[in-house]
């Protein structure tokens, strides 16, 4: 089976966001919590796909767990998996 004619490709093309949009009188829009690369990922799909998108992250700054660490003296890229759960 295809994606053709299917509920994600009708998704990620815009023809989805423009159904609500006819069927409501306005875009449909998305809170997505988080600016880890999920977030920043999720968000960037729901905008490619004509959906009005609000992206809430708590720190100062986005990445989530992937993050540069100065603390050795020199820049230091650490992954996710480098975090500790505290």
């Amino acid at each position: 089976m295809g994606f053709k004619d299917s509920t994600a490709d009708k998704f990620l093309d815009g023809t989805f966001a423009s159904h609500i949009e006819r069927q409501h009188g306005s875009p449909p829009s998305v809170i997505v919590i988080g600016a880890g690369i999920s977030g920043i990922s999720a968000a960037h799909i729901l905008h490619n796909a004509s959906i009005k998108v609000l992206l809430l992250e708590s720190r100062d700054r986005i990445g989530g767990r992937i993050h540069t660490d100065y603390s050795f003296g020199c820049p230091v890229d650490m992954g996710a998996s480098w975090q500790a759960y505290t």
